[in-house]
């Protein structure tokens, strides 16, 4: 056991402990008498009062703490365990989170929807998101959407070692409208889809088991709008599905507009949304600063022969938000990964602010504003949720998603066999042949009876 040197026995050793005093004082690590270091901060005023001398010392305490001794070792678990007396917070290590971001991509066939989101995940999943066959301007089969819509959908995991973090991405594909003349239709499967994973997770709830089970729920619509002009379907898509939803527009192939015609356009837009009620998500001021995307952001074109352009516009207020994306990437200052559109008299870059607002929403959507998101997406199902407890109750949003412009009550039969026919509309056409031909038989016996017994 080692002693401690007290009073007049620690003034023979008194040369070797002043040094070792002012090791201490300045907090410096230095090798000592017999092998022993120091390393923390004290008075030489405290340890001469003490009269502690190695290898045990008093420190100097957090205030309101006692004085502790602690051995003086030079193997690391000894010093893990100094730092752990010292410290005034508990150091607790975190558990995995899983945190889940589902998104619904909505829009004309051929606005490049599937390449934007290419870009956007990319350096997330090493890769292209989507499936070989689904991007290129290939139309997505309405039929296998109202089947078995999990068969579009695309989902990976990323996980953040440092935050202890898995983000669950999971991006769901819809048919585009201007594929079908049915464009009510279209606009009716992607309601129920939406309403239905809202039910999906109150019975997760009812059965306890939102913790185990993956989020269903639909956080975010991204819909993607053609670029100079916007049509009435547009108008009323957006209007419905923002009752729903979490609505993002996104106008679509942006480098095809001039920037007074992209100004134009977003006017346009605004001003539409404000005539219907159209209901866009809008980013807290917060994660718009953090991103800076408030102030002026010039739109310049470079020219690789005469260099950038003048900026010609400052960007307003987002959304909508105006993208550009592309198949072709090339390595740009270290960066693998770049997407560019190349023209004769010069190259638009998907990630250069700039030129496009992909860097702006990617950070806003999948980083600064992601919580932003879920704060909506929870209200929204607060209200559906509310709404299905109360049925009897009237709901401004659920006669917003009627599939019919009569009241549910009046067109029941109506709805029913709508659902049905969207499932399975096989069964349903085979259903109600037989219905047919069994009424066409009981009619024409009735008919038989009748006649017999008249004559």
């Amino acid at each position: 056991m080692a002693l401690e040197r007290n009073g007049p026995a620690a003034a023979s050793d008194e040369g070797e402990d002043k040094g070792l005093l002012r090791t201490a004082r300045v907090g410096l690590e230095e090798e000592g008498p017999g092998g022993w270091s120091v390393a923390a901060a004290f008075s030489d005023l405290e340890m001469q009062e003490l009269g502690v001398t190695p290898p045990h010392y008093t420190p100097h305490p957090p205030d309101g703490h006692p004085p502790v001794a602690v051995a003086l070792e030079a193997d690391a678990s000894d010093l893990g365990d100094r730092e752990a007396v010292l410290r005034t917070t508990p150091r607790i290590k975190r558990e995995w989170q899983n945190q889940y971001l589902r998104i619904i991509v909505v829009g004309e066939s051929g606005t490049g929807k599937s390449t934007f989101i290419n870009n956007l995940f990319h350096s997330y999943a090493g890769g292209n998101v989507l499936a070989p066959g689904r991007g290129g301007g290939t139309s997505t089969p309405a039929s296998l959407f109202r089947r078995a819509p999990e068969e579009l959908c695309t989902s990976f995991i990323v996980e953040n070692e440092n935050e202890r973090v898995r983000m669950h991405y999971s991006i769901q594909d819809t048919p585009g409208y201007g594929d079908s003349f049915d464009i009510k239709r279209r606009l009716d499967d992607i309601i129920a889809f939406v309403t239905k994973q809202q039910g999906r997770y109150l019975n997760l709830e009812k059965s306890l088991a939102t913790e185990s089970e993956p989020d269903p729920r639909v956080d975010v619509c991204l819909y993607f709008i053609p670029p100079h002009r916007l049509k009435e379907v547009d108008v009323e898509f957006m209007k419905q599905l923002g009752a729903v939803v979490p609505l993002i527009p996104i106008i679509a192939k942006a480098d095809s507009m001039t920037t007074e015609e992209l100004d134009s356009f977003r006017e346009v837009i605004s001003t539409q949304a404000n005539q219907h009620s159209i209901s866009f998500f809008k980013f807290t001021e917060a994660a718009l600063t953090s991103v800076g995307a408030t102030g002026a952001i010039p739109a310049v074109l470079y020219d690789e022969a005469e260099g950038p352009s003048a900026p010609a516009r400052s960007l307003t207020s987002f959304p909508p938000f105006a993208v550009v994306s592309s198949e072709m990437s090339i390595n740009s200052n270290g960066v693998a990964f770049w997407p560019v559109r190349r023209y004769q008299w010069g190259t638009c870059e998907a990630f250069n602010r700039q030129h496009s607002d992909c860097s702006i929403l990617k950070r806003l959507l999948l980083e600064e504003g992601f919580h932003d998101v879920k704060v909506v997406t929870k209200e929204i199902y607060a209200r559906f949720k509310r709404e299905k407890m109360n049925p009897t109750q009237p709901a401004s949003a659920r006669s917003q998603v009627c599939f019919c412009d009569r009241p549910r009550s009046t067109w029941r039969w109506m709805d029913l066999f709508q659902r049905a026919y969207q499932s399975d509309p096989i069964c349903t056409m085979c259903a109600v042949l037989l219905g047919f031909f069994l009424l066409v038989g009981i009619g024409t016996m009735a008919a038989i009876i009748v006649i017999k017994q008249w004559f």
